[in-house]
């Protein structure tokens, strides 16, 4: 049921499985997701099954989709290359006894933390090891790749940041207890959260501290920002946050536990909690706009495209609501791809560009949609732009386009520039 706003209403429900901590990825109109049987191919649009893989201990990663290919980490210490197109297994390494660090995939690698303690680089094509860094205690942080660098956390309370060129440990930040959650980057400072109960924010470059807030609680979550302000939880409060000073702006209080991470698309934040619940929140104020139960905890990250929110409660549904506009998550623990991403991610056909960047500028804050798909819509020839109106990346011509006025390419995570008129 829900609450507030007349949003937040059922599409469909995919279930009953057992899905665990995985967190859905949606690409080309499917949703990828891992559960305690394996990995599921749904119809985003709905709901039914067009495949699944069949993976040994199951699956409590996140899956990462690149160029038609879903790699996952498993319960039994397996990396996995999936085919998505018809969920064939291209290749696959036993790296470790598990894996609950969901992968990430730049270029020809694809990066994975363990529970032996490394951080691993895998060739993309067959899976072979490139190189391993060794942290103090196992690995369920997931990696995020900004300008080359990686940075991890791990239960040794540590957060690493890894020159992915060399393989070689840059710095390390030391917090109090285990880091699990996974961090984010914004303008130069790297965001965790700690089980120490503190939101830490870290100098990318340097590794030094630059500001430290109390949480509630131990996080386990994952922090995202989103127009200069960053979210995160501890125990069963989630908060905002001034990215520069650390001043807190508002907090919202669970009915249960959250370590679900949360995500931002339009002017709402959405996130779940151990209480069964998803809750949409107005990212200015903290208040509810709107709350929907479902029938087990909600531990893993929300998602939305394209109006469509997707996320899944323990061991009951995969669900896909409708939040009442067509926005998709524009946050940056999306962007950086960090326990599921979505389709703007790896849209890089010039045919498809319809927006110059003026418009997209226009339309920030308001209700203009600017990630909705047009694929199957007749290009104007005044609305194609040429190559140099193109917003392409400047570090690797990704082009950009289909996004909301992006802050890194979702392919390099190259810090991009701030376009104006």
């Amino acid at each position: 049921m829900s609450e507030g706003k007349s949003s937040g209403s059922a599409t469909w429900k995919f279930g009953a499985h057992n899905w665990g901590e995985s967190s859905p990825t949606v690409v080309d109109g499917t949703v990828y997701i891992g559960s305690g049987s394996g990995l599921y191919a749904i119809d985003a649009e709905t709901g039914e099954q067009k495949w699944r893989t069949q993976i040994a201990g199951g699956v409590e990663t996140s899956p990462a989709v690149l160029n038609q290919v879903a790699y996952i980490g498993s319960e039994n210490g397996t990396v996995y290359a999936i085919d998505v197109k018809d969920g064939e297994e291209l290749w696959s390494n036993s790296v470790s006894d598990q894996i609950r660090s969901s992968p990430s995939v730049l270029d020809e690698t694809v990066y994975i933390g363990d529970s032996d303690g490394y951080l691993r680089a895998l060739d993309i094509d067959s899976g072979g090891e490139q190189w391993a860094v060794k942290t103090g205690r196992d690995v369920k942080s997931s990696p995020v790749i900004v300008d080359n660098m990686l940075y991890v956390g791990s239960n040794d309370g540590g957060l690493y940041a890894i020159n992915i060129d060399e393989g070689r440990k840059q710095w390390k930040f030391e917090t109090g207890r285990s880091v699990t959650s996974s961090p984010t980057v914004s303008n130069g400072l790297l965001f965790v959260g700690s089980w120490d109960s503190n939101l830490y924010a870290i100098n990318a470059k340097t590794g030094s501290e630059e500001w430290s807030a109390k949480l509630a609680g131990p996080s386990h979550s994952s922090p995202t920002v989103v127009d200069r302000t960053v979210f995160a939880s501890g125990y069963n409060k989630l908060s905002a946050y001034d990215v520069n000073s650390g001043a807190e702006k508002w907090t919202h209080k669970a009915s249960g536990q959250i370590r679900s991470s949360p995500t931002v698309a339009g002017d709402t934040l959405y996130v779940g909690s151990s209480d069964s619940q998803i809750y949409a929140i107005d990212t200015g104020t903290g208040n509810t706009d709107w709350r929907y139960r479902v029938t087990g905890k909600v531990l893993t990250s929300p998602i939305v495209v394209n109006g469509t929110l997707y996320v899944a409660s323990e061991s009951k549904d995969l669900h896909a609501l409708d939040t009442g506009h067509s926005k998709s998550s524009r946050d940056t623990r999306v962007l950086l791809a960090a326990l599921g991403h979505h389709s703007v991610r790896t849209a890089t056909d010039p045919a498809k560009v319809y927006r110059t960047i003026k418009r997209h500028l226009e339309a920030i804050g308001t209700d203009q949609d600017l990630s909705e798909s047009k694929e199957n819509e007749e290009i104007e020839e005044d609305e194609v732009m040429t190559d140099a109106e193109i917003m392409n990346c400047p570090n690797c011509s990704t082009d950009l386009s289909s996004f909301d006025s992006p802050k890194y390419c979702p392919k390099c995570a190259h810090q991009l520039p701030d376009y104006g008129d």
